[in-house]
């Protein structure tokens, strides 16, 4: 195939589906429309995320994947957003309502997923400040690159640098009332009680009280939902608004039209990334030892560094280069089923490692548990596979993309019927 088509715009084959001509109908992205060099960057993101969930590894897997593809998902999730607002626009569907009610779903995910499977779920945070893309999604790029640039800067900085909750920098600050000074104290009592439930839970392999204390940290987490919550979340949303901004430009319609951007990002995030993360990983790199106040700034800068070097030298490659479009193919639908397949490592993990399950975090070396994860990743590569050739959407997915629409989604491939001989 040598040109796709998305929309009305025409443009060289670099990944992309062949997409429906004519008008669209309402409803969800139809797998025909979809982006395949996402569902491959999707995928990879997977795939490193599954290598940090095992207790022991060394400090060079530390220091290439351990917080560079929780940012690539950040990325690509507003990523997706831009293409899902872009499209809506396009084809005159509404869209704010619909995004919000989505994102709820997301949310109510996520926290299932985060009480009774796994203490690491992400989800739920996306599901949350997905709600702030709305409020930009009409931004100029520049605008959005200054928020982003702010949003981690307040990431970064120490907490003792950041007025205290309900005070502002333009007051002098107010002494506590004895009242709030009790309210405080329960709070952090309340916190450490929960805390404890959920370690002991974790310890002694005692799953119900593991689900009680998840759902009491859960309901502490939304009861300070606030502007210090969007801060101490700021590395993921300032993903999220990157991604906005490379949606709306329309890099992944065209990746080869913005190569000399790709090729700029893929030069500056391999210093900013090799910087942070050696500053982060081993001790006094290059001669020099960071202040303590620094460290957290090279962590962050780190990560998005390396993610925005594995994005770009990703993109060119299968951009340019046939042989790798041909060895990345697979993890295609492995991201296409991204959901399913991130809740799938969740439980099989949870079922290896935790001692709720066989307890093998603490049994088998790091290195054997490089193995055991590559493997099970091997398999999800096959069944995902093996799912869409028969199915249109991964479980998660359609369930998500019914309750979005109100009505269940078609759930069988579609197969083109035999030529007839002769």
């Amino acid at each position: 195939m040598s040109e796709a088509t998305l929309g009305s715009i025409a443009i060289p084959y670099t990944g992309v589906a062949r997409a429906a001509t004519g008008p669209a109908p309402t409803g969800p992205v139809a797998p025909d429309e979809r982006i395949q060099l996402m569902d491959v960057l999707r995928g990879f993101a997977l795939f490193g995320i599954l290598q940090v969930n095992w207790l022991d590894y060394h400090k060079v897997f530390n220091f290439l994947i351990d917080g560079s593809f929780y940012t690539m998902y950040s990325f690509l999730f507003g990523l997706g957003f831009a293409i899902q607002l872009i499209r809506a626009e396009e084809k005159g569907r509404p869209f704010v309502i619909r995004y919000f009610w989505r994102t709820t779903l997301l949310f109510l995910i996520g926290a299932a997923h985060f009480v009774f499977i796994w203490n690491g779920d992400i989800v739920r945070h996306y599901g949350i400040l997905a709600v702030v893309l709305l409020f930009v999604r009409r931004w100029r790029v520049r605008p959005l690159l200054i928020l982003a640039v702010t949003v981690l800067a307040l990431a970064t900085v120490k907490r003792s640098a950041i007025p205290v909750r309900g005070q502002f920098l333009y007051r002098p600050a107010v002494e506590m009332t004895q009242a709030e000074k009790t309210a405080e104290w329960v709070s952090r009592e309340h916190g450490a009680i929960v805390n404890a439930t959920v370690q002991r839970g974790e310890r002694d392999g005692d799953y119900p009280s593991l689900v009680r204390g998840r759902a009491a940290a859960l309901a502490n987490q939304l009861r300070q939902i606030d502007l210090w919550y969007l801060r101490s979340q700021g590395e993921i949303l300032c993903m999220f608004i990157l991604g906005l901004i490379i949606g709306r430009i329309g890099l992944m319609r065209d990746p080869a039209r913005h190569a000399k951007l790709l090729a700029w990002t893929l030069v500056v995030g391999l210093i900013v990334g090799v910087a942070g993360n050696a500053f982060d990983v081993f001790e006094a790199p290059f001669g020099v030892e960071l202040p303590g106040s620094l460290g957290g700034v090279a962590y962050s800068v780190g990560n998005i560094g390396l993610c925005l070097f594995y994005l770009s030298t990703l993109t060119l490659l299968f951009t340019y280069r046939a042989s790798v479009r041909r060895f990345l193919a697979p993890l295609a639908p492995v991201g296409r089923m991204g959901l399913t397949n991130y809740l799938m490592q969740s439980i099989v993990l949870t079922i290896l490692i935790d001692p709720i399950g066989f307890g093998l975090g603490e049994r088998i070396p790091g290195r054997a548990g490089f193995l055991v994860l590559d493997a099970f990743f091997v398999v999800q590569i096959l069944y995902s596979g093996w799912w869409f050739k028969r199915f249109r959407f991964g479980p998660v997915e359609w369930a998500w993309r019914s309750l979005t629409w109100g009505k269940l989604q078609p759930m069988r491939a579609r197969t083109e019927p035999a030529a007839v001989a002769g």
